[in-house]
């Protein structure tokens, strides 16, 4: 079966349908996220929330030094130029494999010999490290799967593997297990979904080239370049909050700053995987077309960021008690700070994407950098003092910087929406 690509139009009920599809399977991606840590801290209680999440944090911090972001630009490319989508993929595939999971994996394993850990921690660290690492490898499939239109693959492929975690977990948990067995069951689903993902890229778009091509690894690299700096330093302004909270207080603190911050990430990503969508759409949209598709779309996720941001701050106390019970009620404070956070990180989403499909990536570097100096800053100020709470306001505030650079930014570089603003 040969992929053929479909250009959609501004108004096209498809690119409504793609978006619908990528808000699915993020919305399923976020719910089993937050479902585990749901049963976790149920089942096992805050300290062991926080060392879960403090593990997979670490693991994801080396990543993101590691990964080279290379997926945007895989789906940017494969979707202006189809014909080359067999070396496209093959050289992203190899490239996460061959080089960024080993060497990630081991400096991971090094980093958790390093910071001050229980031999537990350092264990449940090191297996979550190759837990991320293959979720990289998958995340290369589902952008061969979203740049070709097959939204449903990645879709299908999510909800099999959150079940399977779930279920699993459970059933570890209420065996008497503990967060060692709960990482190595993660592990071993994390290698089955890597796996059933590659096996449908070669089935469905294209076979898959495994001999090594440093040449293409290197070509690709060099164009993600700025995108990699760019999510180390969106990464640093993510977690970092985690990982200063982590060494400055004590764990039960991260499990409830985990808890608020859970449900926050968990929203805006469902409303941010729009712009999954909206990626090859922008990337392939004419200069006629561009502008009007651009509005409709800030239109769209604008509304949906500022509903979701109110609903933290009017209803955290009952999010909170319905998701957790009574015993983490503290993390209702955090997540009202959080509130008008989420607000701002689904709108800043969209105009980081829309740099990203014009081809000036390397501009949403200038946004993140500023943003990661102003979290650490914020973060290394307020958690000796207010601990959670700092946390979580050091995040608004660094949001709110990714979101004033990234508007002049989508100003100043994308001549075609201040032409159609101006006409208009």
């Amino acid at each position: 079966m040969r992929w053929r690509p479909r250009v959609p139009s501004a108004n096209t009920a498809g690119l409504a349908g793609h978006a619908g599809l990528a808000v699915a399977r993020s919305g399923i991606d976020a719910l089993g996220s937050g479902l585990l840590v749901i049963v976790i801290a149920r089942g096992l209680g805050a300290s062991a929330l926080g060392v879960y999440v403090y593990a997979a944090t670490v693991g994801a911090l080396v990543y993101a030094v590691g990964s080279l972001s290379i997926t945007p630009v895989v789906a940017r490319e494969v979707a202006r130029r189809p014909e080359l989508v067999r070396a496209i993929a093959s050289a992203a595939l190899q490239l996460r494999i061959y080089v960024v999971l080993p060497l990630n994996v081991a400096a991971i394993a090094l980093i958790a010999l390093v910071l001050p850990m229980t031999g537990p921690t350092r264990l449940v660290t090191a297996l979550l490290a190759v837990a991320v690492g293959l979720g990289f490898v998958t995340d290369v499939a589902f952008g061969l799967f979203q740049a070709t239109t097959r939204f449903r693959v990645p879709l299908a492929i999510t909800a099999v593997y959150k079940l399977a975690t779930l279920t699993v977990t459970i059933a570890v948990i209420s065996r008497g297990g503990n967060l060692i067995d709960i990482a190595s069951v993660v592990v071993v689903l994390q290698v089955g979904q890597a796996l059933l993902a590659i096996g449908l890229v070669a089935r469905l778009i294209t076979p898959i080239d495994w001999w090594p091509q440093p040449a293409s690894w290197l070509r690709l690299a060099r164009e993600a370049s700025p995108l990699a700096a760019a999510s180390l330093a969106d990464t640093i302004s993510n977690r970092a909050d985690i990982v200063i909270l982590g060494l400055l207080r004590p764990v039960s603190d991260v499990g409830l700053y985990s808890a608020a911050y859970n449900l926050y990430i968990g929203a805006t990503v469902v409303v941010a995987a729009v712009q999954v969508a909206l990626l090859p759409a922008f990337a392939r949209s004419s200069e006629g077309t561009f502008a009007q598709l651009w509005r409709r779309s800030a239109i769209t996720v604008c509304a949906l960021g500022l509903v979701m941001g109110s609903l933290f701050v009017v209803l955290a106390s009952g999010l909170i008690h319905v998701a957790y019970g009574s015993t983490l009620a503290a993390a209702a404070q955090p997540l009202r700070i959080l509130g008008p956070a989420a607000a701002v990180f689904v709108t800043e989403r969209l105009l980081l994407t829309t740099l990203i499909s014009r081809g000036r990536q390397r501009y949403v570097l200038y946004a993140m950098i500023p943003s990661a100096v102003t979290n650490v800053v914020l973060n290394f100020a307020l958690v000796p003092l207010y601990s959670y709470n700092g946390a979580a306001a050091a995040t608004l505030g660094s949001e709110l910087v990714v979101l004033l650079i990234a508007a002049f930014l989508v100003w100043s570089r994308v001549p075609l929406l201040r032409a159609r603003t101006a006409l208009q």
